[in-house]
Parts: C-alpha cells; sequence; structure tokens
C-alpha cells in the first residue's frame, strides 16, 4: 500500500501512535471518523479527527466522501485517489480552529500529526452531546436557560468576527 508523503500542515507531528491509544470511536462525519483517545504520558482524553488524506481506490474514497457531480477526484503523487476539495476542507477547518484558540465557547484543536494514510486532529473533548439532542431531550427551555444558551452561541460568533473570521465561513 502506497503512502502520501507529503504534508498538509507544515508543523504536524508524525508520532500519533507513540503519543495516543485509541478508546473507540465517537461518531463519523464527511471526511473522516472522531475517535476517543487517551494521551499516554498524561492519561488526559481528548476527541480526534482521523481524515483521510488519500485512498488507494475510487471505494475506499468514496467511503468517506461522496463528492458532487461537478467535482473530480485527482490522481496525486504515490497513486492516491483524493478530492482538492477534501483537502481544502481539512486545511481550512484547522487553520480557522488555530486561529480561534482561547475562547471557552470554542473547542480548541490542541496539535496535529500526520502518517502516510491520515491527519490527525487532536481536539479538546466535549462531553454531553450535542445542542439538538439537550433541546429535544429537555422539550421546553426557560427564558433563562435560552437566554445564557443565546450569550454563550453570540459571544463565540463575536470572537469570530473580531478574529477577522467573519466572512470566511
Amino acid at each position: 500500500m502506497t503512502h502520501i508523503r507529503e504534508k498538509l500542515f507544515e508543523n504536524s507531528k508524525d508520532n500519533f501512535d507513540e503519543d495516543f491509544q485509541e478508546i473507540g470511536e465517537l461518531g463519523k462525519g464527511a471526511f473522516g471518523i472522531c475517535i476517543l483517545c487517551k494521551h499516554r504520558q498524561t492519561q488526559l482524553t481528548y476527541a480526534v479527527k482521523k481524515v483521510l488524506k488519500g485512498t488507494s481506490s475510487t471505494a475506499e474514497a468514496l467511503r468517506f466522501h461522496k463528492p458532487q457531480p461537478t467535482e473530480i477526484l485527482v490522481l496525486i503523487p504515490a497513486g492516491r485517489l483524493i478530492s482538492d476539495s477534501m483537502r481544502l476542507v481539512v486545511i481550512t477547518e484547522v487553520n480557522i480552529q488555530s486561529h480561534l484558540k482561547g475562547h471557552r465557547n470554542i473547542v480548541q484543536i490542541l496539535d496535529t500529526y500526520e502518517d502516510g494514510e491520515y491527519v490527525y486532529i487532536v481536539q479538546e473533548l466535549c462531553e454531553g452531546g450535542d445542542l439538538f439532542d439537550h433541546l429535544i431531550a429537555k422539550g421546553r427551555y426557560s427564558e433563562r436557560d435560552s437566554a445564557d444558551l443565546c450569550r454563550a452561541m453570540l459571544m463565540a460568533v463575536e470572537h469570530c468576527h473580531k478574529s477577522g473570521l467573519s466572512g470566511t465561513v
């Protein structure tokens, strides 16, 4: 099996398996999976997006990504298929989240790792489920709870605007 030697991120590390132990799968996304990992040294747990860098076959590529009718999967060096838009989405996500460090209502990217097959995006673990599930489970939110929730979201949006990212997403 061939591997992609080029790195998507200049400062990414290459020893993910030495630093982290995979515990289980948290979910699947358009470009890969999110896994629960434990840092071997600190024993802290993190959410890690494990994103496929390229694939050796069209079938493998389509397992992670459903291309739009106008999108073309291109052959890159090392004979692996990958969509330019897939690469751009991953690079953009990491760059934007890295730029937004330090806000309590925005998930923090802590590090990136790469090997021949995957990019590993190490993020803080946000436990407790997603907002939609909480809204459905609770049924009704009090005016106070709704105001607190809106405040948190608007503070995150304000941080994006102040960081100059308001028109990029």
